[in-house]
């Protein structure tokens, strides 16, 4: 990934999905997993907040942009 503010949440997805397959310790991958449940997490939080918003489409910076303390 070369710049993250290029990319979309969905594909922001693959690649940490991509980067969990592909990973060498246990360490690593569980690494990987709490990223992908943060980022889910994050992304049922902009569907609520935006229901008629295709979220996958935002830019990653969306993730953490914008009353992230509202989230529960």
């Amino acid at each position: 990934m070369t710049n993250p503010s290029d990319h979309t949440i969905g594909t922001f997805q693959v690649w940490v999905h991509d980067r969990r397959r592909c990973a060498e310790t246990e360490e690593e991958r569980r690494g990987w997993i709490r990223l992908d449940a943060w980022v889910n997490r994050r992304v049922v939080f902009l569907k609520a907040r935006y229901p008629y918003q295709n979220v996958n489409n935002l830019p990653v910076f969306a993730l953490v942009e914008e009353d992230c303390n509202d989230e529960n």
